[in-house]
């Protein structure tokens, strides 16, 4: 029963303490785009967070430990500004978009705040 006690304590303590991350899917697959960054938005700044590879229109980004909440850029399209912003407030993000209209395609599959983010951004466009 101690163990089985312990064990409990141990996974619940790994889950408080796990990775958050920002998931996304671009569909349709582009191969121009093989790179993701992000960056947290302080003001007019752009502070680089991470990057990582795009796999088959999938990419997976982990925010570093005690990451500050607030406003988040993932940039995939140097050349031609394709981006898109997250709020942050350590939960899990995961979206899909097509690369080609970011804005009107988003849709967050998690993160109650970025759907209602998204749902308010599209009325007042």
């Amino acid at each position: 029963m101690t163990k089985k006690l312990l064990l409990l304590l141990f996974l619940i303590g790994a889950t408080i303490q796990s990775q958050t991350f920002v998931k996304g899917t671009m569909s349709p697959v582009m191969n121009d785009f093989e790179w993701v960054i992000l960056y947290q938005l302080k003001g007019a700044k752009q502070l680089y967070v991470a990057n990582v590879e795009i796999n088959n229109g999938e990419f997976k980004v982990d925010f570093p430990e005690n990451s500050p909440n607030g406003m988040y850029r993932l940039v995939y399209d140097m050349n031609n500004g394709g981006y898109v912003d997250v709020l942050y407030s350590n939960e899990n993000i995961e979206l899909k978009f097509d690369p080609s209209f970011p804005s009107g395609t988003l849709k967050f599959l998690t993160s109650e705040e970025n759907k209602l983010f998204a749902n308010y951004f599209s009325l007042i466009i």
